[in-house]
């Protein structure tokens, strides 16, 4: 197969995915939200909103506070990025890319492509290449977006923020893998689409879980270690979409959330669930965010990679 044929087939599955209005309907919010970005900005006296209409006067947010690049790298990656990108990004990239397997596998469309000198492994990897395309080109859009408007509007440049950009590729991927092999097998979008996000469910329970377990001793609830051991257990065996987080914010100095709660002041002398022991949350956090990106990031892939052999083998099987 020429190099050209396989470039043109992933070229193609982009511009099919491009061409849904979610791929406006993404860009257009990764503006909007570096715009309201754009409306903030920091001075030696706090917070100011909508260019100096609202001013929050507040040491922590004050640029004579040596931590404030901490507290906005935790902005970064633990409300803007995951919130946005780590959950509401995905599900509209799994949205506009859910069809590429269900439509590629219709009569008259799979005729077409395997009339091509072309072997069915390489179609399937053409177009899963492709939606990967899609997707980095938004991560792009949102990560570069973003890193300017920090960078001249809040006065942090942090070029280890652009490592969100194959990160984000790499959280997508986990979860797009069970879309493609669900696409196969069903021939349906909105069934590969609703089977993909309940696999994405499935696995991060284990990993929600592993975090509620090391987070209870601080809200004053013992928890038995092999019920640890276990969920550790659990969380290694599935890719670790949580560990995203980590790793971004690792890369970029972010704060952890104990450094941005209550003041010991306003704490309750007794820890609870909205008022956790300051000093047992700081040790699960750190716990949880000693995240190896080669080990975590290694291991996830290797699980997507057996999801897509298994996709593209039944792929490579069916009748057409």
């Amino acid at each position: 197969m020429h190099p050209m044929q396989f470039a043109a087939l992933v070229v193609d599955c982009f511009r099919e995915a491009r061409d849904r209005k979610l791929f406006w309907v993404m860009t257009g919010i990764s503006v909007l939200i570096a715009g309201g970005m754009a409306c903030i900005s920091f001075d030696e006296h706090g917070l100011s909103v909508l260019f100096g209409m609202w001013e929050i006067k507040d040491p922590i947010l004050s640029t004579q506070n040596p931590h404030l690049p901490a507290l906005i790298g935790s902005i970064l990656t633990k409300y803007i990025g995951d919130a946005y990108i780590g959950w509401i990004g995905i599900i509209l990239a799994l949205i506009a890319t859910a069809g590429v397997f269900p439509t590629l596998l219709q009569a008259g469309t799979i005729d077409v492509v395997l009339s091509k000198p072309m072997s069915r492994p390489m179609i399937f990897l053409g177009k899963y290449l492709g939606s990967m395309v899609f997707v980095t080109v938004q991560a792009a859009i949102f990560v570069v977006l973003t890193f300017l408007v920090v960078g001249l509007r809040w006065g942090y440049w942090s070029w280890a923020y652009l490592w969100c950009i194959p990160l984000i590729v790499a959280l997508f991927s986990y979860v797009f893998a069970f879309s493609a092999l669900f696409g196969v097998i069903t021939r349906n979008a909105m069934a590969s689409l609703l089977l993909a996000i309940l696999a994405w469910i499935a696995i991060f329970v284990p990993q929600m879980a592993h975090k509620t377990l090391l987070s209870l001793p601080a809200m004053g609830v013992e928890v038995d270690q092999k019920w640890v051991r276990l969920s550790v257990i659990a969380k290694t065996l599935v890719p670790k979409t949580s560990d995203i987080t980590y790793i971004a914010g690792n890369l970029i100095g972010a704060a952890a959330a104990s450094e941005l709660g209550p003041t010991p002041e306003k704490r309750p002398e007794k820890p609870g669930l909205f008022y956790p022991d300051p000093q047992k949350l700081a040790k699960a956090e750190h716990e949880l965010s000693r995240v190896n990106p080669v080990t975590s990031i290694g291991s996830s892939l290797l699980f997507e990679a057996v999801i897509v052999l298994i996709a593209m083998w039944k792929f490579t099987r069916r009748d057409f």
